[in-house]
């Protein structure tokens, strides 16, 4: 039986008595290392929502409110190209998007200088 980094056994005796007396399979954990993150995947934390909008991925640490700030609404309505409500995606797209196309929003309000970065950021790409 495989155990954990941490040694501690995953199946008490008992256990695994009960799995061979079922003719169970005794499912181990892996004790391989997890492949090394994409670049895409470093940026962001476990726990995450995925916003399509036009070509672009919003990215945010928390869901988005129904109601979005004026800022926020202003920036998918660009990013896609109408007033529609950024789509929410699985966040596995993240590892399948461009990184050049990824926006990752902030969980607090962003400075006035935060908000203009990011303006030139898609004014570079969409030019």
């Amino acid at each position: 039986m495989t155990k954990d980094k941490d040694k501690a056994p995953i199946w008490s005796l008992q256990q695994q008595q009960a799995l061979a007396a079922l003719k169970l399979t005794m499912w181990q954990r892996s004790t391989v290392d997890k492949p090394n993150k994409s670049d895409a995947e470093e940026h962001v934390s476990e726990a995450f929502f995925c916003y399509k909008a036009g070509q672009w991925l919003l990215v945010s640490n928390e869901p988005l409110h129904v109601e979005m700030p004026s800022w926020l609404k202003d920036l998918a309505r660009v990013c896609a190209g109408s007033a529609e409500r950024p789509a929410e995606l699985s966040a596995s797209a993240v590892t399948e998007w461009q990184n050049e196309f990824i926006i990752r929003l902030s969980p607090t309000q962003p400075t006035a200088t935060t908000k203009k970065q990011l303006w030139q950021q898609l004014a570079q790409i969409t030019s």
